[in-house]
C-alpha cells in the first residue's frame, strides 16, 4: 500500500524547524532532482537500504522510522 507512513517534527532551537514525511510510492518515471534543501536524491532498494544500515549510513531517526515499517 502507497502512502504516508510516519511524520516526523524535529524542532533544534532556535534556529531549526523541520517536518519530515515519510511515504512509500511505486516509482512512475523521470529522474529525482534534488532543490535547495537537499544535497542529494535517490532511489533505493530494500537490499541497498540494509547495507547502508549495516555500514551505519542512515541517521539514528531515520533507521528507527524504517524499521518501524519493516523495511529494515
Amino acid at each position: 500500500m502507497d502512502g504516508i507512513f510516519n511524520v516526523h517534527e524535529l524542532i533544534i532551537p532556535a534556529d531549526e524547524h523541520r517536518v519530515i514525511v515519510y511515504l512509500t510510492a511505486h516509482y512512475r518515471g523521470g529522474d529525482p532532482i534534488a532543490s535547495d534543501d537537499l544535497s542529494e536524491v535517490g532511489f533505493f532498494t530494500s537490499e541497498e537500504i540494509r547495507k547502508l544500515s549495516v555500514n551505519g549510513e542512515i541517521s539514528p531517526l531515520v533507521e528507527k522510522v524504517l524499521r518501524e515499517a519493516a523495511v529494515l
